[in-house]
């Protein structure tokens, strides 16, 4: 075979090696022609299948690009390209015989092992392949249940595995359900088969008011034939474990503690953080007389009534139906005696595999379960509670992964257990993660995020050796795509990131499915307030739906002394954030979502210079993610200058800077405009102060003062600052510059007293970050007086640090440096000089970086004076795509 389409398109040369297949327009191009094998494809259609509404002007000429690219593809391979993908008006065709397409072969031979994933892969879902997808997908079903009667009578156990999630996908094929009811029957599971039995008559009445056909009701028939009873079968073994598990040492403890003194413990978590794993580890290590069971209830479809669960139970046990016992009696009531005898005498351990599908069929359950033997022991896995009164719950949380920004020096691999389970399982798939600083910088990136989920770090770690780190890690925005191969014999629920989470979404109601997709907007998380705000309305009740979320492990909650906090993982949110671009809803829930957090802002930043300073900082930090969101999708230059005020007091002066130069792109002249090019050009100058702006010639508005300010702290010579303003603030502020302005004159008397004015201004204000400002200039006069600026500087540390105002507190610890230099104090200098370098590197701070280096030279020096500094731009520890970090 050459040309691929059961799975990801493909083309492979004559030696076998997949080629590349450069752009999604390309593989398209390819996707399209192999549906139409052997038939012109007009140059229309194929720019309508490749761009639909959105074709570029220049379709034709860039349409004549793709086909050439393709072409060398097909070059690469080893076809004559001109002969195999010619141009036949009005279009192209690709001529190649069928058997080198795998399609092809397929529909001749029915051979299963030419699927390498589903049809067309990423273009099934697109209309030119909707066709070729639903046949194909039609004779894959066929072949495989042809492929299952074959093997029923050899291996009908594991038929009967195989067969449960494909009857759950097609919940009203009679053929596939008539296989797998015979496997069950074979494998000593007749119980099982009657209940699907059962449940598919009552979904034929129920759907088109018919019976099962001829093929079920043989079945059936034989079912009910009357059997010689049978003893118990052995109890199925335990599933050996696959590899060794990882960072679940304590929660490990914590279950066995949890089962010594009680009955029933549900672990709960999100899909792919190993509830399976960490209840199979701790039934591997039971010390029940009679040992542990493992009953999967995963294959049993959504709604199955408790009997077939009780079925499938029974069967794991080896309990067995016996229609002697009373044929004419009901089969749930059968088994539940034989069960209930069976489990009376016996002291042993139950772990019932993934409910939540199941959870009111699980809950009558196990209810009885523990009725009827006192010796029971029972662990449940699911993504929410059973809600039974003797439940204890163990929340699995996903793998700690280092925090952005995490030194190398401190890559714990037994703390940070995300990171050690991507290098473990990478080193197993024969891709070896050294222990230099930028590898295991980006495998803790991939760990951060892949949210630390066990299954998505070990799909990533069987891509490692096609992909290497950086690769893999620049690839993540694609995630679903690209973590789709599991190793072979995992469930189809686990064998891909997207199946993952698509389990859990298939479960919820549509409230609750549109309530996830509208938060997943929300980068930072919401509070209970702004989900309301932002999410509710259109057939959505928060208060009803967002409870539910949590309890189904699909949101976490963080209680904050602003109230709750909810927050989704960002797999969840990716995969959200696709249903809700498909159901068209995307544009609006960013809408609402921008028009909440850019109102907050515009409340919020008169508090930033009053009062409510402490408060309102905090709520800015902590929707500083959905801050930034809001304004990369509202792009007004009027929003930023509801944010630059809180960016600047934060330190976030990169993220500040840039901002404002892209929205001062796109923004007509205006007055808005003309601020926020004075900020910027502030901004500029404060991170590098050989970019001198242009002083200004008025102080009209805070922008103007901050660039005045700026100037003054380059020591630039200025004029006197205007003596009166309107503005209680920036009266302040214009009294604080002629402070500053008096202090670089050398004029001490009248600095010291225009700062006591300015504090008391900006005390009268609730200012404290004003009244910060101030205290440098008292601190030094009162030094220069030979009082106590000591006790000034340790007021203005606690302020800061009240306040978290990363960069101000660079600055007063350049100072305390300075002070213990002047005192000879060498150790407690260069500990604050370390200290505010590394603040200041982290906020992209020249100033106090080179202020900080240079006193720390002359502490090597044991120079009790720093030398003049010459300033630098510093070796930011930020990311300058991200702005500070740390702020």
């Amino acid at each position: 075979m050459r040309f691929g389409v059961l799975g990801p398109v493909t083309v492979w040369d004559a030696t076998g090696r997949a080629l590349d297949v450069p752009g999604v327009k390309v593989r398209a191009a390819l996707a399209v022609l192999l549906v139409h094998r052997g038939q012109v494809v007009s140059a229309d259609r194929l720019i309508a299948a490749l761009w639909g509404d959105d074709a570029p002007q220049n379709a034709p000429t860039v349409l004549r690009s793709k086909v050439s690219q393709l072409r060398r593809v097909l070059t690469e391979a080893g076809f004559d390209a001109r002969a195999v993908l010619d141009w036949r008006p009005p279009g192209y065709v690709l001529d190649v015989p069928a058997d080198l397409v795998d399609a092809e072969r397929f529909a001749a031979t029915g051979d299963l092992e030419l699927w390498r994933g589903e049809a067309y892969g990423e273009f099934r879902d697109h209309r030119f392949a909707r066709a070729a997808v639903a046949e194909l997908d039609e004779l894959r079903l066929a072949a495989t249940e042809t492929h299952a009667r074959e093997r029923v009578e050899v291996d009908a156990a594991a038929v009967a595995g195989e067969l449960a999630a494909l009857a759950w996908r097609h919940p009203l094929r009679e053929s596939l359900h008539a296989v797998w009811m015979r496997a069950l029957a074979r494998a000593g599971r007749p119980s099982e088969a009657l209940a699907v039995h059962a449940a598919l008559a009552a979904r034929l009445r129920d759907a088109f008011g018919t019976d099962p056909g001829p093929e079920v009701a043989a079945v059936h028939v034989e079912l009910l034939r009357p059997a010689e009873p049978v003893a118990p079968a052995p109890v199925a073994p335990l599933p050996d474990p696959v590899a060794e598990l990882v960072g679940r040492a304590e929660p490990l403890r914590e279950l066995r503690k949890l089962l010594a003194a009680h009955r029933l413990v549900t672990v709960t978590g999100p899909g792919g953080v190993g509830k399976t794993r960490l209840a199979l580890e701790a039934a591997h290590g039971t010390d029940e007389t009679d040992g542990a069971a493992f009953v999967d209830l995963s294959g049993l479809p959504a709604g199955t009534d408790a009997a077939a669960v009780t079925a499938a139970v029974a069967a794991q046990l080896g309990v067995r139906d016996d229609p002697a016992s009373g044929a004419s009696r009901n089969l749930g009531a059968r088994l539940d005696e034989r069960l209930g005898s069976w489990l009376m005498e016996r002291r042993m351990l139950l772990v019932l595999d993934n409910c939540e599908h199941l959870t009111a069929a699980a809950r009558a359950l196990v209810r009885r379960l523990l009725s009827w033997s006192k010796g029971l022991r029972v662990v449940a896995t699911s993504r929410e509670a059973l809600r039974l009164p003797e439940e204890h719950l163990l929340a699995l949380d996903s793998l700690p992964a280092p925090p952005a920004g995490t030194p190398f020096a401190v890559f714990d691999l037994e703390r940070y257990s995300a990171v050690k389970l991507l290098v473990d399982r990478a080193a197993a798939a024969g891709a070896r993660i050294g222990d230099t600083p930028d590898e295991m910088r980006s495998a803790a990136a991939i760990a951060r995020r892949l949210d630390g989920l066990p299954l998505a770090l070990e799909l990533a770690a069987a891509r490692l050796p096609a992909f290497g780190l950086d690769a893999l890690e620049r690839r993540l925005d694609d995630r679903f795509r690209l973590l789709r191969t599991a190793p072979g014999g995992v469930p189809e629920r686990h064998a891909t990131l997207e199946a993952v989470i698509a389990w859990s979404w298939d479960q919820l109601p549509e409230p609750e499915r549109l309530l996830l997709a509208r938060m997943a907007i929300a980068p930072g998380g919401l509070t209970l307030d702004a989900a309301e705000a932002c999410c509710g309305g259109d057939g959505v009740d928060v208060l009803v739906a967002l409870p539910r979320l949590v309890e189904q492990s699909l949101l976490t909650v963080a209680h904050t002394p602003d109230g709750p906090r909810y927050r989704m993982l960002e797999s969840v949110a990716a995969f959200a954030r696709d249903r809700l671009a498909e159901s068209g809803g995307t544009a609006k829930a960013a809408d609402r979502h921008a028009a909440h957090f850019l109102a907050l802002a515009a409340d919020l930043d008169p508090e930033l210079r009053g009062s409510g300073q402490r408060r309102a900082l905090d709520v800015l930090r902590s929707e500083a993610d959905n801050l930034r969101a809001a304004l990369r999708h509202h792009s007004g230059v009027e929003a930023a200058d509801r944010l630059v005020w809180f960016w600047i007091l934060t330190g976030r002066l990169t993220e500040a800077e840039r901002e404002l130069s892209r929205l001062i792109a796109t923004a007509a002249p205006s007055p808005e405009r003309t601020r926020a090019e004075t900020w910027a050009s502030a901004l500029r100058m404060r991170l590098d102060p050989k970019r001198i702006a242009p002083m200004p010639t008025v102080v009209e508005s805070r922008a103007d003062w901050f660039l005045l300010l700026t100037h003054l702290a380059a020591r630039t010579p200025i004029a006197e600052p205007p003596r009166s303003h309107g503005d209680p603030w920036l009266e302040a502020a214009l009294e604080f510059t002629r402070a500053l302005r008096a202090w670089n004159l050398g004029d001490l008397e009248t600095a010291a007293l225009a700062a006591a004015r300015s504090r008391d201004a900006f005390d009268d204000l609730g200012d404290a970050w004003g009244a910060l400002q101030t205290l440098d200039l008292l601190s030094r006069a009162a030094d220069a007086r030979g009082g106590d600026g000591a006790t000034l500087d340790a007021e203005a540390l606690r302020v800061a640090e009240d306040l978290g105002l990363t960069s101000d507190l660079s600055r007063i610890l350049s100072r305390l440096g300075r002070r213990a230099l002047r005192e000879r104090d060498f150790d407690t200098a260069a500990a604050h000089y370390r200290r505010a370098r590394d603040l200041a590197a982290e906020q992209c701070d020249a100033m106090v970086y080179d202020e900080a280096e240079a006193g720390l030279r002359a502490v090597s020096e044991r120079n009790p004076l720093p030398p003049e500094v010459d300033f630098k731009p510093p070796a930011c520890a930020a990311d300058p795509g991200l702005g500070p970090v740390g702020a």
